[in-house]
C-alpha cells in the first residue's frame, strides 16, 4: 500500500504525479520499434467536485497523445450549454513512490490551466481508486491506495 502526505498548497491539495502514455499505448509502440515518451512530472490539484480528471493540453501534446473520442459535459452543475472536450488515455503514478501506479491506462480530458501551480486536475473518476484525507487542521492531504 503506498502513502503520501504532501502539505495543503495555498491553491489547494496540489499532489506530485508522473504522467505518461497508457499502457496498451506503450506497449503498442514498442511493438512497432517506435520510442515511448518519457513520463512528465506534473502537479494535479484533487478535485472532488470534478466528476472527470483533465490534463492541459500542452502535456498532452508533448506526450504525443491521440485523441480517443469527445465528450460532452458541463462546467458546473448550473451549467447551461453542454461543452465537448477531446480525451486521451493516458497512465499515471504518483511521483517518488516505488509502487505508486494509480492507473495504468485512464480516459481525461483535454483543458488549459491559467494556474501554473498545477498542469492536471484530477476528478472523482480517479479518485475512486484513492483513499483521500484532508487535514485542514495540519494543512496536510494524504493519498493511500
Amino acid at each position: 500500500m503506498a502513502i503520501v502526505r504532501v502539505p495543503l498548497a495555498e491553491d489547494g491539495p496540489i499532489i506530485p504525479f508522473l504522467i505518461g502514455v497508457s499502457e496498451p499505448r506503450r506497449q503498442m509502440l514498442l511493438s512497432l520499434g517506435q520510442a515511448v515518451p518519457d513520463p512528465i512530472p506534473i502537479a494535479a490539484l484533487i478535485n472532488t467536485g470534478a466528476a472527470g480528471s483533465v490534463v492541459d493540453r500542452q502535456i498532452i501534446r508533448r506526450l504525443g497523445l491521440q485523441p480517443r473520442g469527445v465528450v460532452q459535459f458541463k462546467a458546473t452543475r448550473q451549467g447551461l450549454a453542454p461543452e465537448s472536450s477531446l480525451t486521451y488515455d493516458i497512465g499515471l503514478k504518483l511521483a517518488n513512490v516505488a509502487d505508486g501506479l494509480l492507473t495504468a491506462a485512464a480516459p481525461v480530458l483535454e483543458g488549459s490551466f491559467a494556474v501554473p501551480t498545477y498542469q492536471a486536475m484530477l476528478g472523482r473518476d480517479l479518485m475512486t481508486k484513492v483513499k483521500l484525507q484532508y487535514d485542514g487542521l495540519s494543512r496536510a492531504v494524504t493519498l493511500q491506495f
